[in-house]
């Protein structure tokens, strides 16, 4: 399941995959910026229809393991998603989720953007 909902967001990246939103935006981020380089717009709509397409079967433990996925990656938009789904569902979150998000900052979310993002929006109330 969580493999079919991975591929789903990167096919999704990648048809809607922009290099001007890339080079405009690149500059921003001096240690790196690996992205397809989507619009605001067409990430926050597509993530929220996937929230309202999965509320009935992805539990907290899914999207932590979809999250896993998408931030390992490295792309910009990818881990963007499982900071997205993580804040809509921050609620869920508990003591044992925290940890596991915290690997994702030592690990995976190298850029301040996604730093800013998981802070204010999932860790902060």
């Amino acid at each position: 399941m969580i493999d079919k909902k991975f591929n789903m967001i990167r096919e999704y990246c990648i048809s809607n995959a922009n290099s001007t939103v890339v080079k405009k935006y690149a500059r921003y981020f001096t240690e790196g910026y690996d992205a397809y380089g989507l619009t605001r717009e067409i990430y926050e709509t597509e993530r929220d229809r996937l929230l309202k397409l999965w509320e009935e079967e992805m539990t907290i433990n899914d999207y932590i393991l979809l999250g896993n996925r998408l931030v390992g990656t490295g792309k910009y938009e990818e881990a963007s998603f499982a900071i997205g789904f993580l804040a809509a569902n921050k609620d869920k979150l508990t003591a044992r989720h925290f940890e596991q998000i915290g690997n994702w900052l030592e690990k995976d979310i190298i850029n301040w953007g996604h730093t800013d993002a998981l802070s204010g929006l999932v860790l902060v109330e």
